[in-house]
This record gives C-alpha cells, sequence and structure tokens, in this order.
C-alpha cells in the first residue's frame, strides 16, 4: 500500500529552463507518489515530456506511483501521436 501522494500545477506558461517549481517540487518528493496536474498546460514541450517521462521511470522503478494528469484533448492528443502511452508515462486527460 502506498502513502498519500503530492500533487504539483504545472503553470500555463511553463518554461523548462525557467520553472523551477517542478523540479523543486519533484525533488522534495523523490520518495512520495507524485501526481502533476497539467490542467494549464497548452501544448507539449519536448524537452518536459522527456523530463517527464524520465521522473515517471525513476518513481516507478522505486516501486511510487507517478501521473500526468488533467491534460486537455489536445495535450492528450499529441501524446497519443508521439506514442506515449501507460508504460512510457501514465497520463489522463480532464474529464
Amino acid at each position: 500500500m502506498q502513502i498519500a501522494g503530492k500533487s504539483h500545477t504545472i503553470s500555463d506558461k511553463f518554461s523548462f529552463d525557467e520553472d523551477t517549481a517542478l523540479k523543486v517540487f519533484l525533488r522534495e518528493n523523490i520518495d512520495l507518489p507524485v501526481e502533476i496536474c497539467a490542467q494549464n498546460l497548452r501544448k507539449v514541450d519536448s524537452l518536459l515530456l522527456q523530463y517527464l517521462i524520465a521522473a515517471s521511470q525513476k518513481w516507478r522503478g522505486k516501486g511510487l506511483s507517478f501521473s500526468l494528469t488533467n491534460l486537455s484533448p489536445e495535450v492528450g492528443n499529441a501524446l497519443n501521436l508521439l506514442g506515449i502511452h501507460d508504460e512510457i508515462l501514465s497520463w489522463k486527460v480532464a474529464a
């Protein structure tokens, strides 16, 4: 049974080079299940996507959940087109 996780929301103007909040959040919660809320994300940034995939693999390697939630249908469609499936990165489109 996993302990309660933590959640972080990506800003609408996310810039991987400038936005350290996500990096800090992940470093501070390295041993907890995490959820990254992407409700504000409007496009897929390749560097962000690579970072999230690498983090997801690290969390899963520890037996912890790592999920990307509340994606817009457009971003979800882009992930589908890129072949990003649950074994690579767990993600869910907002209802």
